[in-house]
């Protein structure tokens, strides 16, 4: 009996994947989604679900693009492929983006009042990630796009309020 039901079990693994008792490896799954997908893998994340686990691979693609697989861990099946939208950590930080934001609008002359702080927003312009500057001078707010990387002033307008 014991030797049926081990070439049952054999038989299904072999025309089945899903009933091997076989893991896939991590290298094994990462071929997989790389064929699926070209590219470069940028992040791997492994999750356990109850019965199998499933690699996720973020692949930057050539044109920029960041496509993740999700491939199963037990039989080496590509169960979803997305598109994602990777955040890029600024290089600066809100504090800086304000001090860039108040020596615009003060220019050279330090003796003007200082802005206050209307608020600021992390988020891209012109598809660069970019902190949204809001300062209030003298009862005129200004809105300035900020890089989020250089520093560079990207836009500044007032707008009246």
């Amino acid at each position: 009996m014991r030797i049926i039901f081990f070439t049952l079990t054999f038989m299904m693994g072999l025309i089945n994947p899903a009933f091997s008792t076989e893991a896939v490896s991590e290298d094994v799954a990462r071929n997989i989604a790389q064929e699926q997908e070209p590219g470069t893998v940028r992040q791997t994340v492994i999750r356990k679900s109850e019965r199998f686990m499933i690699y996720e691979f973020d692949i930057a693609k050539e044109d920029g693009q960041v496509m993740r697989v999700s491939v199963n861990g037990r039989n080496g099946a590509v169960m979803n492929i997305e598109a994602v939208e990777i955040p890029v950590s600024p290089q600066l930080l809100e504090g800086d983006a304000k001090a860039v934001a108040i020596k615009h609008l003060q220019g050279e002359d330090m003796t003007i009042r200082k802005p206050e702080v209307v608020s600021i927003e992390y988020t891209t312009y012109a598809d660069i990630p970019a902190y949204l500057v809001k300062m209030k001078l003298n009862f005129v707010v200004h809105e300035m796009f900020i890089d989020a990387n250089s520093g560079k002033i990207l836009s500044s307008q007032k707008i009246h309020k």
